[in-house]
């Protein structure tokens, strides 16, 4: 699914995994990127910092390009790949052991008031 963000609405997809003896937090559409050792902390933070970056684009009224900077291509391959084994796990009704260290992948939408739905 190809779609563009912009100020009123848009996607953003976060991708939480492990690396080395820290996790990795990505928001995929705004290339942020944060490390942390507590998950769920991680997953909040990036939230957070989402949520900000979203502010400061409407604040400044800078272009909607700056909400559709694309993480580094590791991190999509990535994504690309949990989203797959989770296709095949809903598809097979089995467990499938994710062999690139991710656990986590959500896709939240926002709106113009930039809240983050879950």
């Amino acid at each position: 699914m190809q779609y563009m963000n912009n100020k009123d609405q848009g996607f953003l997809r976060f991708l939480i995994c492990k690396e080395g003896r820290e996790f990795v937090a990505v928001c995929l559409d705004l290339d942020l990127i944060e490390y942390g050792k507590d998950p769920v902390k991680l997953q909040k933070s990036i939230e957070e910092a989402a949520t900000s970056y979203l502010e400061a684009v409407k604040k400044e009224n800078l272009p909607d390009s700056y909400l559709n900077k694309s993480a580094p291509q590791k991190y999509w391959k990535k994504w690309e790949k949990m989203q797959k084994e989770s296709i095949e796990k809903i598809i097979s009704k089995k467990e499938i052991n994710s062999s690139n260290n991710c656990f986590l992948s959500t896709t939240q939408q926002y709106n113009k008031n930039f809240s983050i739905a879950c």
